[in-house]
């Protein structure tokens, strides 16, 4: 079940085959194993295709971590081109900080989940979590418990001493960057400046 593409599949499969699968780690999806996260959402995603008949002219389409798995295909020639949508470019220092803290925000996001009906109707409240300013989005209410909920099934990342690599960065020596379009918000709150300058 996808639930963050429910309605972009719908405005694609008119003039497309759509592969959205559900990745190793999230719910519904199979068992994500001790492996780099990255590597276990890759060859997930490149079986699928084999199954399909996939081989060539495909185009990848992902958003945050997504957007590193699409990049990783391309590495591998298992794609012609790809959309990342604001994929997280961090190593080092900087994956322990962000894994820690997104494991944490996901953590608490899992344990309040009973009170997400009555979370989506505040406006205020909506535009603090998905802005960063008390401005209300622009989606609806089903949008926005749609969106909570895919980020509620993205698997923790492991870091620190479970697995010191941490959920993997993708091949970019390998990435022909004529292939490759980054898409993200110029009034990211979430994404720091050094990695928007890091896309440029």
């Amino acid at each position: 079940l996808c639930v963050e593409w429910r309605r972009v599949i719908g405005d694609l499969a008119d003039d497309f085959e759509v592969l959205a699968p559900t990745l190793p780690g999230s719910t519904g999806g199979p068992e994500l194993g001790s492996g780099r996260m990255l590597d276990a959402h890759v060859v997930h995603a490149a079986q699928m295709m084999d199954d399909l008949g996939w081989d060539d002219d495909v185009m990848a389409v992902g958003s945050s971590f997504g957007g590193v798995a699409a990049l990783q295909l391309l590495a591998q020639g298992r794609v012609r081109n790809v959309v990342a949508l604001a994929p997280p470019w961090v190593a080092g220092a900087g994956l322990a900080f962000y894994s820690t803290a997104f494991s944490i925000y996901i953590t608490g996001l899992r344990m309040d989940r009973p009170l997400w009906p009555a979370v989506i109707r505040r406006p205020r409240l909506n535009g603090l979590l998905f802005q960063g300013a008390p401005v209300a989005v622009a989606i609806d209410d089903e949008d926005m418990l749609a969106t909570m909920n895919s980020w509620a099934r993205f698997p923790l990342f492991r870091t620190g001493l479970h697995n010191p690599t941490g959920p993997g960065m993708p091949d970019l020596a390998h990435v022909d960057q004529e292939r490759v379009t980054l898409v993200w918000g110029t009034s990211d709150h979430i994404v720091p400046r050094w990695m928007r300058r890091r896309w440029q």
